[in-house]
């Protein structure tokens, strides 16, 4: 906006000839004046939830001149949740197209300012269910869905605090008893939001199942039953608690004493077992304990039984021989051997013959009775053999008158 003389300048021609000297020309200027352009603004409102960006306000300029634009507008940054009134711009800069600033040439007749509300961002949420095998720690949670379609803004967390917390098996409320919600740097947005909705969630600590099993027992058969008690193994997927121990567990005597291989059915008694904490309180009914057999070995007793040997001379009657020793290993001192001989010898024709036998094991208590296959016998035989008999045959001799026939003895006398 500026006055400027409209100067000139003047020259007097004729003919084509100037004649601008023959005149004395008085020049009398006249004014060129630029008067102030005004122009009308309105600001664009408006309302929308709060999402931690700041309002986009309008503005509408009526009145620029066609070659000039409004530039670097500086507008309120408006974030948080309210009502604002009467809002304009803070700053205004118009420039004309060839990058002159032109403000000054404008002033603003009519400027009408708008209203602006940011609502409160509503948002309701759903404490998560969780659920997991006991292990003897505590567990909380503060984890959670939003319900409704609700969400935080972007780049914005909202934080709960949840009352639940639960260490041994069984269930509990988790409610929430405080929330928040900070920016990326950590900044409290809170006062943005509303919590319209909070469902509680439950907190679920399941038994630990584990599985004890009695430990596997072998013995060599000794007339006894054998004794599966005070040993055991825990199986499965997750053992014991870290820190925990079975402190007591009441594992029964085997009922077995012959040779063989048995289902350990009853070696741990169900409801004896006590588990305990490393601070010496008893957790037990934090599992889920299932029981399972051992397998009790009785492996056969070695023994070696040799038979005995005996010869004789021919006397027309069987050799025999019921004598036997244990050669090798020994008897159960619960058992009793009864041999049964089966070989005999009579005649020097027969030849060395084996002692052949074999024997009888029986306990001493009759409810268990016979126990030879609790026993890997092994037998060796002895011999038994007839020698011949030396005897002597003398004839008698014999005398009779000449008769014409022979004579011929027939007594004899037989010694040995």
């Amino acid at each position: 906006i500026r006055d400027r003389k409209n100067t000139f300048e003047a020259s007097v021609s004729k003919d084509g000839k100037d004649i601008t000297s023959s005149y004395s020309i008085a020049p009398v200027y006249g004014s060129l004046t630029v008067t102030v352009r005004a122009i009308d603004i309105t600001m664009t409102g408006g309302e929308k939830t709060y999402d931690g960006k700041p309002f986009e306000l309008g503005m509408k300029i009526d009145g620029l001149a066609p070659t000039d634009n409004a530039h670097e507008t500086v507008m309120p940054e408006l974030i948080d949740a309210g009502e604002y009134k009467d809002v304009g711009y803070t700053e205004l800069l118009i420039r004309h197209d060839n990058g002159d600033d032109s403000t000054d040439d404008y002033a603003v007749s009519t400027y009408t300012k708008c209203d602006v509300t940011i609502y409160t961002r509503l948002v309701s949420v759903k404490v998560t269910d969780i659920e997991r095998v006991y292990d003897g720690t505590l567990l909380t949670s503060n984890a959670f869905e939003f319900t409704d379609g609700t969400s935080a803004a972007d780049g914005e967390t909202l934080i709960l605090t949840c009352s639940g917390n639960i260490t041994n098996a069984g269930s509990t409320e988790n409610g929430v008893t405080g929330w928040k919600v900070v920016d990326t740097a950590g900044n409290d947005r809170s006062h943005n939001y509303e919590l319209t909705g909070a469902e509680s969630g439950t907190l679920t600590i399941t038994p630990r199942p584990i599985e004890i099993k009695a430990a596997d027992k072998e013995k060599e058969y000794d007339g006894y039953a054998i004794d599966a008690r005070g040993s055991h193994e825990v199986l499965g997927e997750y053992g014991l608690a870290d820190g925990q121990n079975i402190t007591q567990i009441i594992t029964l005597h085997g009922e077995y004493i012959k040779a063989g291989t048995y289902e350990n059915a009853h070696t741990v008694e169900e409801g004896s077992v006590i588990i305990s904490a490393s601070d010496g309180s008893e957790v037990t009914a934090n599992y889920d304990i299932s029981y399972s057999s051992g397998t009790l070995t009785i492996t056969k007793r070695a023994i070696t039984i040799t038979s005995g040997s005996d010869s004789k001379m021919y006397d027309g009657q069987p050799l025999t021989c019921e004598k036997y020793d244990i050669t090798s290993g020994s008897r159960a001192e619960t058992d009793t051997i009864t041999a049964t001989f089966t070989e005999s010898v009579t005649f020097v024709s027969d030849g060395t013959a084996d002692n052949k036998f074999t024997v009888v094991m029986t306990h001493s208590d009759p409810d268990v009775g016979e126990v030879t296959d609790s026993y890997d016998i092994s037998y060796v035989y002895g011999t038994l053999m007839v020698t011949s008999r030396p005897i002597t045959i003398t004839s008698e001799g014999e005398t009779k008158p000449y008769d014409g026939t022979p004579l011929k003895g027939s007594r004899y006398t037989l010694t040995g």
